[in-house]
């Protein structure tokens, strides 16, 4: 009997440190920065930001600050690409976060956004959000852009050689800034979502409760992100869904090193299998093929293909370009002011961006700003509602046998590529729309070209020229919002700018 009663007490006394031991985790608090308003106009993309005056969202700055930690790769990856890491060191950080809010609360739909912000060109970029604000606005979520990365706050290595972070902005509006290195920029992320999500972020959301998180990242931010998913989300566990626009085959170093060491890498980062929680990857054709040349290379998405699954979707889209005309050109006049005439004129090739002279016009394939716009709303509904997106075809691409880092476009009898999400620019075309940069400079790398087609040939392609050509840009169209690449609420504007921007004879 005693010896019963004992193993009865040893059991009980086993469970009650369970229980204790279970709770004392859950009660563990996990670091999230500090975060006061910092009233005042916001600098972003190399200006101070403000939004026109017909939008119904208003801007906000914060200061964030904390102690960050940063992580190390304890051994390879294994079969499923899942990462081993642990922390390494701690350092104090002093950055910024930018929101972007509806003015009024009933507008919230429960989603929040959250822009790594673009480094490469040297200062504070949001290209994703320049190129998807209208569907971020109208649908109601909340954006909050953060200065995770050193060069965009303090300075350092650029690939263009010059940086011009915000603690040297004239007026000393960010003199107090402070990074330690992007090896803790990860935690500095992580940081923010916890916070967006936590207890205190009535500091930025007021009454507001976020029902979803999400993660976004383009370009070199794209490449933190795929390296935050592989290695840093399965620890974090902050953000209920990624978005990653056009990573290229890469992924950067979790040491956090200068991006002049690894663009030139040859070894492509692939996500892990067992991804956490949903995870688009937007990819154009640029990023498909990759850029190499004498002076940079960076390799192709192509070569870090992998199966889809349930939590993982990857679109190519054809026709498309890293950077474009709507990015450098459309999104200046496309605001709740911009009429269907001033996007159309907007949308006119033309070789001249910024003071610079290409040797063809850049590509200005409107698909890349449509095609996004419902990438992240398709996330949005898997997220909320359990909705996965279609699997979609990838674009036909030719490796080179000579060298295997390099890929080239198969194209159709118009010069097109062949394959990706479709859309009416590509299946009805007036011109040829490709991410094959028009010269070897290193302004031309990203931008793509297009060759618009002659009135004689859009009379050949179109011989009931403008009516004949509507029709079947309609038709294309209604296939790609019924299998949700595009979205319903942009048809009107893309049918009338396809209009006015039609330039047969007839």
């Amino acid at each position: 009997m005693m010896k019963k009663n004992l193993l009865k007490s040893w059991v009980l006394t086993i469970m009650v440190i369970v229980i204790v031991s279970c709770n004392s985790n859950n009660d563990i608090k996990l670091p999230e920065p500090n975060v006061i308003s910092y009233p005042g106009i916001p600098v972003l993309n190399m200006k101070d930001f403000k939004l026109p005056a017909c939008s119904d969202y208003k801007v906000e700055e914060y200061i964030i600050s904390g102690n960050a930690t940063s992580y190390m790769q304890t051994k390879a990856p294994d079969g499923n690409g899942v990462w081993t890491v642990e922390e390494k060191d701690t350092a104090s950080y002093v950055s910024r976060i930018v929101v972007m809010k509806p003015k009024d609360d009933s507008k919230f739909n429960g989603t929040v956004i959250v822009d790594w912000i673009n480094v490469t060109g040297g200062f504070d970029f949001t290209p994703s959000r320049n190129m998807m604000w209208k569907e971020i606005t109208r649908s109601g979520a909340i954006y909050v852009a953060v200065s995770a990365q050193q060069v965009g706050l303090v300075g350092g290595e650029t690939i263009g050689g010059f940086a011009m972070p915000l603690k040297e902005r004239k007026g000393g509006r960010y003199t107090q800034v402070k990074h330690p290195g992007d090896a803790f920029s990860f935690d500095i992320f992580s940081q923010v979502g916890r916070f967006l999500k936590g207890d205190n972020s009535s500091v930025v959301l007021g009454k507001l409760k976020p029902k979803h998180v999400i993660a976004l990242g383009e370009s070199q931010s794209a490449f933190y992100m795929c390296t935050y998913v592989n290695a840093v989300d399965p620890i974090a566990k902050v953000y209920d869904g990624f978005f990653i626009h056009s990573r290229l085959g890469l992924g950067a170093p979790l040491e956090g090193v200068d991006i002049i060491d690894f663009v030139n890498t040859t070894t492509p980062m692939k996500l892990t299998t067992k991804l956490r929680v949903p995870t688009l990857v937007f990819t154009t054709e640029t990023d498909v093929l990759g850029v190499i040349n004498e002076k940079m290379g960076m390799i192709g998405a192509f070569l870090a293909r992998q199966p889809e699954n349930d939590k993982l979707r990857i679109w190519e889209v054809a026709g498309t370009a890293h950077h474009d005309s709507y990015l450098h050109k459309v999104s200046r006049v496309d605001t709740c002011g911009g009429s269907y005439a001033d996007i159309a004129k907007a949308y006119e090739p033309t070789n001249k961006m910024l003071f610079m002279k290409l040797d063809k016009p850049f590509n200005n394939a409107p698909q890349h700003h449509y095609v996004l716009e419902a990438a992240m709303s398709a996330l949005q509904k898997w997220i909320g509602e359990g909705v996965i997106p279609e699997k979609t075809q990838q674009l036909e691409i030719v490796v080179d046998s000579d060298n295997k880092l390099a890929a080239h476009a198969v194209t159709d009898e118009l010069g097109n590529i062949i394959g990706g999400i479709r859309s009416p620019w590509m299946d009805v075309p007036v011109s040829v729309l490709s991410s094959q940069p028009s010269s070897e400079s290193f302004n031309a790398l990203l931008i793509g070209h297009t060759e618009p087609f002659s009135p004689e040939k859009l009379d050949e392609l179109y011989p009931g020229g403008i009516n004949e050509y509507l029709q079947k840009f309609e038709n294309s169209l209604n296939k790609d919002i019924m299998e949700g690449h595009i979205l319903a609420a942009d048809k009107e504007e893309i049918m009338e700018v396809a209009r006015l921007s039609y330039k047969g004879t007839h």
